[in-house]
């Protein structure tokens, strides 16, 4: 029976190879087999977490964010209002660059022995360790609480100035479309809980801190994790549940009815759940941790909320192959990606800590 290596259905066809060994089915077509199923690997994982991440070569920009404001004077038909100027005085945002690698190492009678799927599966862990790491590092930077400075060395050793989502660091914050102003020492998208627990009033607020900057035609939503899932469906008052997906109410039931799709019973941990307050969807997400609530903008004409930095080179961003040795008696392929995550649009989501008062950094694993 051919061995299965829970390969994504990325490896299929080698996995199911168990009777040849490499120099019996060929090197080189074995590696043929490798690139093109790299290939299918880099696209798809372009898109992990789509919502969030847009991809950029820059290294670093200018946010030109800061309170500017004039006044409309009133003149009669002879008048001229004196000339107002104004100025912004931005700051520079960076996003990192770094390289990881995954090396597979062997002997040369390994590939006398061993069959075509026993190489298979170490493809498979490399392209899974890939995938783990694409999804840890955007997680890292979206959560993360401070700002910090990192130096580009793969490039030309500049200092970069990360930044975490709004953090009260001081930066200006753009006045609304209504003008009101924000103060950015003490403003914050990172927030704990009012006292106590979670209460709903702590999830519009929430919610409020995104809408606030302006929705531009985007669209509010509220992820959770699905251990949060009671806690939220309890605050009856802001919260209607989507149609459970095998239950219909009774006869005379007067419960309200959410006007969508009924939730999905084959997706235990990434479906919509429900409304908030009429207008954002609810959804459980298996990359949020447990014990945060988070509130992003997508859509519209607002900038994504984080930046996939790799190099302008052609592939540079894309898991590939970026080295071979054939030292007797050991052989090894280097595997590498290099990218890096930063926050760009620092207004577009907020993060509330359901565990305290305060604003407490997930360990992302």
């Amino acid at each position: 029976m051919a061995k299965s290596y829970g390969t994504l259905q990325l490896l299929d066809t080698l996995a199911a190879i168990d009777k040849d060994n490499v120099f019996t089915y060929g090197e080189d077509r074995l590696y043929r087999h490798i690139r093109d199923l790299l290939a299918a690997h880099n696209r798809m994982t372009r898109d992990i977490f789509g919502m969030l991440v847009d991809p950029t070569t820059d290294n670093i920009r200018r946010m030109g964010n800061a309170p500017v404001s004039g006044e409309m004077v009133e003149v009669d038909e002879y008048g001229a209002a004196d000339v107002q100027k104004t100025s912004v005085v931005g700051y520079d945002v960076g996003f990192p660059l770094r390289a990881y690698q995954y090396s597979i190492g062997w002997t040369k009678r390994y590939f006398e022995v061993k069959t075509v799927a026993d190489i298979a599966k170490e493809y498979v862990a490399a392209q899974q360790a890939d995938v783990k790491n694409l999804k840890r590092r955007t997680l890292q930077a979206f959560f993360r609480a401070t700002n910090y400075t990192f130096i580009d060395r793969l490039t030309n050793s500049q200092s970069l100035p990360v930044k975490a989502l709004m953090n009260a660091d001081g930066t200006a914050v753009p006045i609304d479309e209504f003008g009101t102003t924000f103060d950015g020492s003490t403003h914050t998208h990172l927030v704990g809980y009012a006292s106590g627990a979670v209460a709903a009033a702590d999830i519009v607020a929430l919610i409020n801190n995104v809408v606030e900057h302006g929705v531009n035609g985007g669209q509010v939503i509220l992820l959770i994790n699905k251990a949060q899932d009671a806690t939220v469906r309890g605050f009856t008052a802001n919260f209607d549940p989507l149609q459970a997906p095998l239950i219909d109410p009774g006869g005379g039931s007067t419960a309200d009815v959410v006007r969508a799709a009924r939730s999905d019973p084959y997706r235990a941990d990434d479906r919509p759940i429900g409304v908030w307050d009429g207008y954002v969807m609810v959804w459980t997400k298996p990359w949020i941790p447990a014990n945060y609530y988070v509130a992003i903008l997508v859509g519209g004409t607002n900038d994504p909320i984080l930046e996939f930095r790799t190099r302008p080179n052609l592939n540079y961003g894309d898991f590939r192959l970026v080295g071979q040795f054939d030292n007797f008696p050991l052989r090894a392929d280097v595997m590498e990606r290099e990218f890096g995550l930063g926050v760009w649009n620092r207004f577009s989501a907020a993060i509330l800590y359901g565990g305290g008062t305060s604003y407490v950094q997930p360990t992302i694993t």
